[in-house]
């Protein structure tokens, strides 16, 4: 296997980790999410800063 295929591989599989690892911990904290967290009602005609967190995963 040539370095820049290993190279490929190794951010391929570090990158499905990374993602196993994120969509378990917003399983595991979504109920607490929803819980606490309580945004702010936005000022007419803005923009809102960023897309809200959604426990289904969507």
């Amino acid at each position: 296997m040539s370095d820049s295929t290993s190279r490929a591989s190794a951010e391929f599989w570090l990158g499905l980790q990374s993602d196993y690892e994120l969509e378990k911990a917003k399983d595991e904290l979504a109920a607490r999410i929803e819980r606490e967290v309580h945004p702010r009602k936005r000022a007419a005609g803005r923009a809102p800063a960023a897309v809200p967190f959604s426990a289904s995963g969507n």
